[in-house]
């Protein structure tokens, strides 16, 4: 019973005090790639957004496919169009752009209702081309084609005409801090205040800058553009960003990107998918080599249990971006997990599914496997500085020779 009870207490210390690591130690997270035959649309996918209740909506070239976590649904626009933008507000109604349309899809007990928003338009509206984002926002919804703003709030829709603002045609709408930000050609990045649009302090910048995204930062605001990397904006102007790989996304060419906790996720034209934190490292690098999918990608989403959603031309991708699991390659060519990783010293050691290794790099690519265990082990922890792991086998202490000795157990 002592015994017993030691152990139970030694593993709940491993395990209540181990931290995750957010360095980007090798290997790959675990990703699911859905095809068209799944999720019931184009190959072609483009954008995203979640519900309170979870369901995933993902906007395709032949209209919405609705995620439940277990099955697939699909919703088809009036006439067979793409979702081109899509964007959720609190009652759960999912509001699309689309070519020559837009509207909202509404929810009864999982049967889905598209409503058009188009007889809401005045008659001197004849033609506006598609709609490129939706933004929901605290004043209402925004819907931006190149010539026009929508603006629907209390059921009625109000129309902001390029010709109205100084520049030319409306570039790219985005929501941070509940408010509406846009760029217009010629004119630089501002926020829609009503139906005004106020230039910040750098903002002008923009002006003949193509962007891709702006979001919060913080209380800033950050900007990707297509081929300058990404820029923040806030009192005292505009100013790069400060990154590791502000060279590499200019090349790469940003198509779109989302801020999500402590991470910023880029989404490439030539490059798949680029993970930052919010000091400018690099997190993770997504691509075809690495994880098999589509380096030409579209939009990314983060979903509320971290998972990130990518759109790109071959589909859609889900990875699991959660640093505490990683999947990585034995030599043996069998897939593997990683469950814990700590330091000592100058030595790296890792908890995975199929033992303990350690390394002289943070890369887990070129470890070694300690001796004397073979089984899953599931956390690890330094204490008064010996490292202990926990496996199916027992606790066990890793000696100065890179050993594993049983401490309880059986070997």
């Amino acid at each position: 019973m002592r015994f017993t009870t030691f152990r139970i207490s030694l593993c709940l210390i491993i395990h209540c005090t181990f931290a995750q690591s957010n360095e980007n130690l090798g290997g790959q997270f675990p990703t699911r790639i859905f095809l068209p035959k799944e999720y019931k649309g184009s190959i072609v996918t483009l954008c995203f957004v979640q519900d309170k209740t979870g369901k995933l909506f993902s906007g395709n070239n032949k209209g919405v496919s609705v995620f439940d976590g277990a099955n697939w649904q699909f919703i088809r626009l009036p006439k067979g169009q793409a979702a081109l933008w899509i964007d959720v507000d609190d009652q759960n109604n999912v509001y699309v752009g689309s070519q020559e349309e837009f509207g909202y899809i509404s929810n009864d007990a999982d049967t889905y209702k598209y409503t058009s928003l188009i007889p809401l338009l005045p008659d001197s509206i004849d033609g506006f081309g598609s709609i490129w984002e939706v933004a929901n926002t605290k004043n209402g919804v925004y819907f931006r084609s190149s010539n026009y703003v929508f603006w629907y709030y209390d059921n009625e829709i109000k129309v902001l005409s390029k010709d109205a603002y100084p520049g030319k045609k409306f570039d790219v709408l985005c929501q941070a801090h509940g408010e509406v930000w846009l760029r217009k050609r010629d004119y630089g990045v501002g926020k829609m205040i009503n139906d005004s649009l106020v230039i910040p302090k750098g903002g002008r910048f923009f002006e003949k800058v193509k962007i891709n995204a702006i979001m919060a930062l913080g209380e800033d605001i950050l900007v990707a553009t297509r081929r300058k990397g990404l820029f923040l904006i806030d009192e005292q102007g505009t100013r790069p960003f400060d990154n590791e790989i502000q060279d590499v996304l200019a090349e790469a060419r940003i198509y779109h990107a989302v801020a999500h906790k402590e991470y910023i996720a880029l989404a490439t034209l030539t490059q798949g998918v680029f993970i930052i934190n919010k000091k400018g490292q690099l997190i993770e690098h997504i691509n075809k080599k690495r994880y098999g999918i589509s380096s030409t990608t579209n939009s990314v989403f983060f979903d509320n249990q971290d998972g990130l959603w990518i759109a790109t031309v071959q589909g859609i991708a889900r990875v699991d971006f959660n640093d505490q699991f990683r999947v990585f390659r034995s030599i043996a060519g069998e897939n593997m997990f990683i469950n814990g990783i700590l330091k000592k010293d100058s030595i790296y050691y890792f908890a995975t599914t199929t033992g303990v290794y350690y390394s002289e790099t943070k890369n887990f690519d070129n470890a070694k496997k300690i001796d004397g265990v073979n089984n899953p082990c599931e956390f690890i922890k330094k204490i008064e500085g010996t490292i202990y792991f926990d496996g199916n086998s027992g606790t066990y202490k890793i000696n100065d020779n890179f050993e594993a000795e049983i401490v309880f157990g059986q070997a």
